[in-house]
Parts: structure tokens; sequence; C-alpha cells
């Protein structure tokens, strides 16, 4: 009977024994688990810090582009403002410059005694051709140098843009 209370007893302490053991072992990886979330936590508070900061940097850069590109149109209808004056004026002066010839052609058809009535006419109708072809060709010119002068400030205004931004781009080391 000893035998068997002491195999008993012996039973009975490694079974305390393997439960103290197995205590301290499920402490310490609940401990390393809270370590382990605990850095997690840590890392992913500053990933979203970081991320933040990235879409702030991004939106400043967007806006500051935005503020230059915007500028860069502002100048750039100002420009083309300038350059439909330019050619309102040309084409008034144009009309001016049409309208002496007109005067002068008139006279001088006027004050030609020498000539026939039939000559006369012919001058007339020549004269009067003359005229509506060179209204004609200035029109077309006028129309030309517009577009040519809006394609010419567009392009203009793309090469600034093109520019800000590449000089912005390039000062980031990007």
């Amino acid at each position: 009977m000893g035998f068997l209370s002491n195999w008993r007893i012996d039973v009975a302490i490694l079974l305390v024994a393997l439960l103290a053991i197995q205590t301290y072992r499920l402490a310490h990886e609940q401990a390393e688990h809270a370590d382990t979330r605990t850095a997690w936590a840590n890392d992913k508070a500053s990933w979203e810090k970081r991320s933040r900061q990235d879409s702030e940097r991004a939106r400043a850069t967007e806006q500051h582009w935005i503020k230059q590109l915007a500028e860069i149109d502002a100048n750039g209808q100002k420009d083309l403002a300038q350059a439909k004056a330019d050619a309102i004026a040309a084409s008034d002066a144009g009309n001016k410059l049409r309208a002496r010839i007109a005067a002068l052609t008139a006279n001088l058809t006027a004050s030609a005694s020498a000539a026939t009535a039939e000559q006369r006419q012919a001058a007339n109708t020549a004269a009067d051709m003359l005229a509506r072809v060179q209204l004609r060709l200035d029109q077309a010119a006028d129309g030309i140098a517009g577009f040519a002068d809006e394609s010419h400030l567009a392009g203009i205004a793309c090469e600034r843009s093109y520019q800000s931004i590449a000089a912005e781009l390039t000062a980031q080391g990007k």
C-alpha cells in the first residue's frame, strides 16, 4: 500500500509540475502575443500617419500645380484678348485703306473725261471687281491671322504649363 500511495503522490506532483510549466508557457505566450499586437498597432499607426502625410503632400502639390496652370491660363487669355484687339485694329485699318482706295478709284474714273462712256464703264467694272477681290483677300488674311494668333498663343500656354510642371518634377527628383 505504501508503494501505491507514493506512486499516486508522485503522479500528483508530476501533474502539478506539468500544470505549473504549462501555466508559465501560457503566460509567456500571452505576453509575447500582447507585445506583437502592440508592435503591430504601432506599425499600423505609423503607416497610417505616413499615408496621411503623403496624401497631404500630394494634395498640396496638386493645388500648387492647379494654381500655376490657372495663372498660365489667365495670362494666355490676356494675351489672346490683346491679339484679338490687335486683329480688330488691323482689320479697321484695312477697311479704312480699302475705303480710301475705292474713293481714289472713283475719283480717277470720274476725272477720265477723255475716255468714252464705254471705256469708263469697263474701267469701273474692272475697278469694282478689283476692289471686291481685294476685300475678300483681306477678309481671308484677317481670318488666317486670327487663327494663327490663337494657335500660337495656345501653344505658348501649353509650353509654359509643361515647363512649369517639368521643372517642379525635376526639382523633386522624379
